[in-house]
């Protein structure tokens, strides 16, 4: 009888086996035709599509991160042909992940902004490897092209992209907040990774929303898994960030790959069974202060995004979050203040009515047939609604005026309660805060110009004697 392999050597040698395992993974009998190279410059187009457009993160140290975190997967293996590994934050508040066929590798903003640490994002990141080494998405071409459905599915996922982007497109100008301003300058890049995917590689774009068959996700994250344990990392953090991705704040107008519910419930139990069948080791811990003190310029910049984008739940979660980690910071008390005024007749979290199917179905409906103003308008016109919303409000002026009264150059403070007190009709009070945002903002501040134009435009609709003196608010004069 064999005597049983002593548990404390099998680290040693298994990951040696990993490591020649997470190499051998290109199909060795897979040659390059014209529709593969068509697909390949498609890749690369899309690439600069993205640079083109500004929607790649261009902060050069949370670029080294995410190459060093990337690199540290692949650990100088063999690079197939045709395959330069990049890795990228692109700006979208999508939660998604995906790779194109030339090893170019995007993760959203999004999916940042719900991860907690780098175990995580190493687990996101070693799965798209997979895809890229397994050449997954020239062979799940090649399947489109033989069953011609590629157009059908895209011009779906196009149309859903589209209504999207109308959507935060619709929201409120009058009930904007400095976040949402921000957002709306940019609104042209809610939802454009899927749609600069669209505009040349469809296949490309349907892989990564839909994600790739059932055998071809597995085989990555059974590849994956093994990439993650090489490198160090706990295979476990798989299905621990797959669980945090498994969130429902609002209706999600393009469900991608890692926010398909059926999915994702599916990933969770196998990469956990994966997870369990890897060998006892000391893997390295890495905490979610890190983690934030590396991203949190990219999830401020998300929360801009949500609250662009009709996602006011989430980007209440994630300014929480932030939060948490810095319970002082004036910037993020400054946001959540952002996100509670955005809320303004919605409910901080979705009801278990909203939660049911019937409640998704219902939300559906709402969020193609109304633009963000008629949801509101409808909000207010019951009487939960109108109490949701004076709850809402007045903890978005409290919090605006602790800010103010620990620092008062905190200008975007004072933007924010303007924005609230116009939308409440305290013009008075609108162009005072106006007034101080424009003496305390820097002269290059880009909101400067709509603001001045905005108190303009108050101090015309006010009595000549308000207009030469905007009154202040109560809580301001003590």
């Amino acid at each position: 009888m064999t005597k049983p392999i002593p548990r404390f050597v099998l680290p040693c040698w298994v990951l040696i086996w990993l490591y020649l395992a997470a190499w051998a993974v290109e199909p060795t009998d897979f040659h390059f035709d014209k529709p593969d190279l068509t697909l390949l410059e498609e890749a690369n187009q899309i690439d600069q599509i993205y640079t083109r457009k500004g929607l790649v993160v261009s902060d050069p140290e949370i670029t080294r991160y995410l190459e060093c975190v990337g690199n540290k997967l692949l650990a100088n293996q063999p690079v197939p042909q045709n395959v330069v590994f990049k890795f990228r934050v692109i700006r979208d508040p999508i939660v998604n992940a995906y790779a194109l066929p030339n090893g170019s590798i995007y993760v959203t903003t999004g999916l940042i902004a719900r991860l907690q640490n780098e175990s995580q994002l190493a687990g996101v990141l070693s799965h798209e490897i997979s895809h890229v080494l397994y050449r997954h998405g020239y062979l799940q071409n090649r399947h489109m092209r033989k069953k011609m459905v590629a157009i059908d599915i895209f011009e779906g996922v196009a149309a859903a992209g589209s209504a999207m982007a109308q959507g935060a497109a619709n929201a409120s100008n009058a009930a904007l907040s400095a976040a949402q301003s921000s957002a709306l300058l940019h609104q042209e890049l809610i939802g454009m990774s899927i749609q600069a995917a669209g505009e040349l590689g469809k296949a490309v774009m349907v892989a990564s929303i839909m994600g790739y068959s059932r055998e071809d996700e597995r085989e990555a994250d059974d590849s994956g898994i093994g990439r993650m344990v090489a490198a160090g990392y706990d295979p476990h953090a798989i299905p621990q960030a797959l669980g945090l991705l498994d969130e429902h704040m609002e209706y999600e107008p393009v469900i991608t790959f890692y926010r398909d519910h059926p999915k994702t419930t599916d990933r969770i139990v196998e990469t956990t069974k994966l997870a369990d069948a890897q060998p006892a080791a000391a893997f390295a811990t890495f905490s979610e202060s890190d983690y934030l003190a590396r991203f949190a310029p990219v999830i401020v910049y998300n929360i801009h995004a949500d609250l662009g984008s009709r996602r006011e739940r989430t980007a209440l979660v994630r300014a929480q979050r932030l939060l948490n980690w810095k319970p002082d910071d004036p910037i993020y008390q400054t946001l959540m203040a952002d996100c509670y005024r955005g809320l303004g007749a919605k409910s901080p979290e979705p009801s278990p009515q909203e939660l049911t199917h019937h409640g998704v179905i219902e939300d559906r409906k709402l969020y193609f047939r109304h633009t963000s103003a008629e949801e509101q308008q409808t909000l207010r016109s019951r009487p939960d609604g109108q109490a949701q919303l004076k709850s809402n409000q007045q903890t978005a002026e409290q919090t605006y005026l602790s800010v103010i009264g620990k620092d008062p150059s905190q200008f975007d403070a004072y933007l924010g309660l303007g924005f609230l007190y116009e939308e409440q009709d305290r013009k008075p009070d609108a162009a005072l805060q106006y007034q101080r945002f424009l003496k305390t903002a820097p002269a290059d501040n880009y909101q400067r110009l709509r603001v001045q134009r905005r108190l303009e435009n108050l101090l015309k609709s006010l009595p000549p004697a308000s207009s030469s003196s905007a009154v202040p608010p109560a809580a301001l004069q003590q």
